[in-house]
């Protein structure tokens, strides 16, 4: 898998869950992450059949994106043969996002995805990667932001915002970003 490997640090595993939370972590993140490990916490609580899987980054920007999504787009690919009627949530903090972003499904995968959130996406309008022009892309069928699809970019954000505060891009796993993600994607996947 190179460079990106799955970490398997189940929050509660049920065989075929209803909702399968896939994370892809940050830089130099392991498994859920400082952010997938509270939005997998609030998920848990409100969805009866749940399980969460967190993607481990290395360094390696580029390759790691490119890596990252098609290991998050075989892992879905591999759970939707094994339990049909799963749906996924599909998450990511800072390079994570990016991950998020550069996961290719096909039309039948895409429908398989109830919600997507993203924090502190560096592909965002005004980020750090804007100019890959991936800040609309998303591996969901009929993307409404606010609705099934849930992106945080905390105002000066130096990786999405274009700021120069690298505090708030920090923040997302404290600042309540979390429970709000929690909240959209709990009532896109019931």
């Amino acid at each position: 898998m190179g460079a990106m490997a799955m970490a398997v640090p189940v929050v509660r595993r049920h065989e075929c869950a209803s909702v399968y939370l896939i994370h892809a972590a940050g830089t130099f993140e392991n498994g859920l992450g400082v952010v997938g490990k509270p939005l997998a916490g609030n998920l848990t609580d409100v969805l009866p059949s749940f399980a969460a899987v967190g993607l481990d980054s290395s360094a390696e920007y580029d390759a790691t994106v490119a890596e990252g999504g098609q290991t998050m787009g075989d892992l879905i690919a591999n759970l939707s043969s094994t339990c049909p009627e799963q749906k996924f949530i599909l998450s990511g903090y800072s390079k994570g996002a990016m991950v998020v972003h550069a996961t290719d499904l096909s039309d039948e995968l895409k429908s398989h995805v109830c919600g997507i959130s993203v924090f502190g996406d560096p592909d965002d309008a005004k980020g750090l990667a804007a100019g890959r022009g991936l800040a609309d892309v998303w591996p969901i069928v009929d993307p409404v932001i606010g609705v099934n699809v849930a992106p945080f970019c905390n105002d000066g954000d130096a990786i999405c915002d274009g700021g120069l505060d690298i505090a708030t891009h920090l923040a997302y796993a404290t600042d309540g970003s979390v429970t709000q993600a929690a909240a959209v994607l709990a009532a896109a996947c019931a």
